[in-house]
């Protein structure tokens, strides 16, 4: 684990950009077995579009940005609401508050976004920005397994301030 976390590190030092960035967390999170991530972050202005490096289908990240999902995402709302990491899914009836809210969740899970471990990050440098950690549906226990076993990894990994070059 510890040779895992190092090796991000070491690699986030040596990112230049964007994609380094998303090739660093794609490469990291492999090593710890779980299969996609997304980190949104939030602009502090109205009316520009929140920034996004993800590993989930382009597909889904397009559409959800067409059409301002974050704007009633269960997620987002939940992240911006605690400071603290949670998991969700479809069956999340704490965070799922609305109808449009549970499409979304249903939509998502069509593009294999199903069940899900997020870390919002409050830190000063914009209003929100939070690091999702996604499975879909066949995944669940595993990735459940995984969360438990990596969790505090996955949010040092979230928070960890090489990260902030995007925000």
């Amino acid at each position: 684990m510890h040779r895992v976390y190092q090796t991000f590190i070491d690699r986030l030092a040596e990112s230049a950009d964007v994609t380094s960035l998303r090739d660093s967390m794609a490469e990291t999170i492999r090593a710890l077995d779980l299969s996609c991530f997304a980190y949104l972050c939030m602009s502090d202005r109205r009316r520009v579009a929140p920034q996004l490096i993800s590993t989930y289908p382009s597909a889904w990240t397009a559409h959800y940005l067409k059409n301002h999902y974050e704007r009633f995402d269960p997620v987002i709302i939940q992240a911006l609401e605690d400071a603290e990491p949670f998991e969700w899914g479809l069956s999340s009836s704490t965070i799922i508050r609305s109808n449009p809210q549970r499409e979304l969740f249903e939509e998502a899970a069509k593009f294999g976004i199903s069940y899900g471990f997020t870390v919002p990050i409050h830190d000063g440098w914009g209003p929100i920005a939070a690091v999702t950690f996604a499975a879909d549906e066949h995944r669940t226990a595993t990735f459940s397994r995984r969360i438990e076993e990596h969790r505090h990894v996955l949010q040092l990994m979230a928070i960890r301030p090489a990260c902030k070059s995007f925000r």
